[in-house]
């Protein structure tokens, strides 16, 4: 009988009507009944769930009653707000615009250019047979700055992305699916450029095969990157990849000479290398391992530490080729392993 009167006492469990409310606000959205906008509202405004639990926690002992109002209470405002929040300007900006931005060489003998995206999907390439430096088609949220100017044959190009809510722009940038934010940089294989390139939610495809790189610095929040680095004939150069939360292929071109500096988070790193070339490998990881072909051969360090690896391998060309011809690999890795190919 006492159990029985403990199970009448219960009342309704939290989490079975946050299921409910969930399911129901999935089921809105599929019937766009309500938009990015609404959804927007409810993601800024979830710690009132936080304080709706505290004070349950606090009152639930003494009052089932009013436990109860409280957490149906809570979940109603909260469901009530979403609905009206983007008429009384609770909403973030979930909508996507599009823009071109353009830059003619116009004489340019070297460039500097920052693209940073706060949100959606970054791709670039060398433009073909085109008379512009810089071409950018864009559908981006938030707001957009840019900046170009030039000085005695010097370009400094900045395209920038100001994001409001970054940290639930991605899961905006899905729900519209048929309007995705989209980053699509076409950059002239005639001019040295100096190119730094960040991402924060979305992925990056970053095919620079034929830019005349001087230096390059990529930076990725979430999202993985599939990078090609170019061979620059005569030059040896520095590039920098730091990643967050995605991994990252790069493809090596056969002639290159470069100093690749790569700094991973969680994600696996993949790194396509040209044959014969003379390689130097500088590797350490966390929790991942490093596999290397039989033709980089260890020089120092070992694998037998519980966990993680680190240490430096070489090819037998190394040591005797010329410093613009050789190629240097710098990995510091957390979770994600790295792998040469």
């Amino acid at each position: 009988m006492s159990t029985l009167n403990r199970s009448e006492r219960r009342g309704p469990s939290l989490w079975a009507i946050l299921l409910i409310v969930i399911g129901v606000v999935w089921l809105l959205r599929e019937a766009n009944v309500i938009t990015g906008a609404n959804l927007s509202v409810l993601f800024r405004l979830w710690p009132l769930l936080l304080i709706g639990i505290g004070l349950e926690l606090i009152v639930g002992k003494q009052s089932q009653g009013l436990s109860t109002l409280i957490i149906l209470g809570t979940i109603a405002l909260l469901v009530v707000l979403m609905l009206i929040g983007p008429n009384i300007g609770l909403a973030a900006n979930t909508e996507v615009t599009r823009e071109q931005f353009v830059q003619p060489l116009d004489g340019t003998e070297s460039a500097q250019i920052t693209v940073s995206v706060g949100a959606g999907e970054l791709n670039v390439r060398d433009l073909d047979d085109s008379s512009n430096l810089f071409d950018a088609d864009i559908r981006y949220f938030g707001s957009v700055q840019y900046h170009a100017e030039g000085n005695n044959g010097n370009v400094t190009v900045a395209l920038e992305n100001d994001v409001d809510d970054l940290n639930w722009v991605g899961l905006f940038n899905w729900l519209n699916d048929d309007n995705n934010a989209r980053w699509d940089i076409g950059i002239s294989p005639n001019v040295p450029v100096d190119l730094t390139l960040s991402t924060g939610t979305g992925g990056a495809d970053l095919d620079l095969g034929g830019l005349q790189l001087t230096s390059l610095n990529v930076n990725s929040a979430t999202g993985g990157v599939t990078l090609t680095l170019p061979a620059v004939e005569g030059e040896r150069y520095n590039a920098t990849v730091s990643l967050g939360t995605g991994g990252a292929t790069i493809s090596l071109e056969d002639g290159i000479a470069t100093n690749l500096r790569v700094n991973s988070g969680t994600g696996g790193v993949t790194i396509d290398v040209p044959n014969n070339a003379p390689i130097r490998l500088e590797a350490s990881t966390g929790t991942g391992g490093i596999g290397v072909p039989s033709w980089l051969e260890r020089v120092s360090g070992d694998d037998d530490t519980f966990v993680g690896d680190s240490g430096i391998w070489e090819t037998a060309a190394y040591a005797s080729a010329i410093e613009n011809t050789r190629i240097t690999i710098h990995f510091d890795g957390g979770t994600g392993g790295l792998n040469i190919r």
